[in-house]
């Protein structure tokens, strides 16, 4: 039996915010620490980058490896290394009991 194509939606609209899944040397899939809109560290996988083009802006949505589920924060936020040694200990620590 043979697979259908997808038909990938054509988005029109200029307004419209970009997705794509690299920003400089950050692509998908990396693990990063990040500072969240909540404000909070997390660690987490990077699903893919946002840029609003009206406005300019861009950002980031993480899966969170401690609590399951996605996060958003700004492109500027995003680091290889935990700033705080006593927060990156209490989330890989989190990280490794799963």
């Amino acid at each position: 039996m043979a697979r259908r194509k997808k038909n990938k939606v054509k988005n029109d609209d200029p307004n419209a915010s970009l997705i794509t899944e690299e920003y400089g040397d950050w692509k998908k899939k990396d693990m990063a620490w990040f500072k969240a809109f909540d404000g909070e560290w997390h660690y987490g996988q990077i699903m893919y980058f946002v840029e609003n083009p009206n406005n300019g802006k861009k950002w980031v949505t993480f899966w969170d490896s401690v609590d399951p589920r996605y996060r958003s924060s700004w492109i500027n936020e995003i680091y290889e290394e935990c700033p705080d040694e006593k927060i990156s200990a209490k989330i890989l620590r989190k990280v490794s009991k799963k």
